[in-house]
């Protein structure tokens, strides 16, 4: 006879069995996990699920002129900041050694800043940049455009307000609206 016939216990493999219903701690625990895992910011650092969930967007106008950088690609990064002594030190970089020290930097503060990087060529129709902005206490913005010829070209933004960019052929001009 089978064990449902008998109404007796059929020797089921442990794994198999139902075991006991999950603790409140344990789903607690998991839920944390699941929404902390689905929160990145751009920079790949996990932000906290709070932060998530109340952003903002900058937008960000780009126009590239035709002799933008003397006929070459730029590159421009837009960097929102978290910490107001690095803010203060980016300020005081020119782009030139911003794009050099950008991978250090990233490693000595990982979770001080954001970077949205662009590459735009002369004459290239840019859509409306959106950049999403979490929650967070941002100090401020600072963008750098890598131009081959020398100068500073670094501007601060400020990210409450949208963005006008132009890329001319030796600098830029940025303005808050």
């Amino acid at each position: 006879m089978r064990a449902w016939q008998t109404g007796g216990r059929a020797d089921f493999p442990r794994s198999l069995e139902r075991s006991r219903p999950a603790s409140f701690s344990s789903i607690l625990w998991v839920s944390i996990y699941v929404v902390c895992s689905a929160c990145q910011s751009s920079s790949g650092a996990v932000t906290s699920g709070l932060d998530s969930l109340v952003t903002e967007h900058l937008s960000v106008e780009v126009r590239a002129t035709s002799d933008m950088n003397q006929g070459n690609p730029v590159a421009v990064d837009l960097v929102v900041v978290y910490d107001e002594a690095l803010l203060k030190q980016l300020l005081g970089l020119s782009a030139k050694d911003w794009f050099a020290q950008r991978e250090q930097l990233r490693q000595d503060f990982p979770n001080l800043f954001d970077i949205w990087a662009w590459e735009w060529v002369p004459g290239q129709r840019v859509p409306m940049q959106r950049v999403r902005l979490l929650a967070r206490r941002s100090k401020g913005g600072v963008l750098f455009a890598n131009y081959s010829l020398p100068g500073t070209h670094r501007a601060r933004v400020d990210l409450r307000k949208p963005v006008r960019l132009t890329l001319d052929d030796t600098t830029f001009l940025m303005t808050n609206r």
